[in-house]
């Protein structure tokens, strides 16, 4: 069990961005360069990668941000932070398909969603709760593609945290 005060504490440290870059579960992070935006950008998972590569090739999308900021919780300690923020309208959360069957604090996920929501109300944009399935992910077959695609790894000077030789 965490105390409250050092909830508090951490909770601050996330909204000064000292963990901007930390890893999130135990998913293939990297670093990824946005041509859009002409700034790299850390992703937390193949689901974020694959959408950042569609986002780049979308010219409907003309702007964009990773992580754009943080939603306070009704408790006054938590935060939700959506994963994009596009066209200055919507805003994104990428979730895989089975991502309830495996998270331990499904009503904490709720409260995110419903925040997400209520915030993207309240600012005139919309809020898009976005799964795996919706963007034809599969992990295996995203990794072969990459794989067989360097031109797009060197375009976009992807970087992984493993090596990716064995994925083919």
């Amino acid at each position: 069990p965490v105390s409250d005060e050092t909830k508090k504490k951490l909770s601050q440290a996330w909204k000064d961005g000292k963990y901007a870059n930390a890893p999130m579960g135990t998913g293939i992070h990297g670093y990824f360069f946005s041509i859009k935006n002409n700034k790299k950008f850390y992703y937390r998972s193949l689901l974020e990668l694959k959408f950042l590569l569609q986002i780049e090739q979308d010219d409907t999308i003309t702007d964009f941000q990773i992580e754009p900021f943080q939603i306070p919780l009704e408790d006054g300690i938590h935060h939700y932070t959506p994963d994009f923020l596009i066209n200055h309208k919507d805003l994104i959360e990428l979730k895989p398909a089975n991502h309830l069957s495996y998270i331990k604090e499904e009503d904490r996920f709720l409260k995110e969603i419903e925040a997400g929501k209520k915030y993207a109300k309240e600012h005139n944009l919309d809020f898009k709760l976005i799964y795996d399935t919706d963007l034809d992910f599969e992990s295996r077959k995203f990794k072969r593609w990459l794989c067989n695609n360097p031109n797009i790894i060197n375009l976009y000077q992807i970087t992984f945290d493993r090596d990716i030789s064995k994925w083919s």
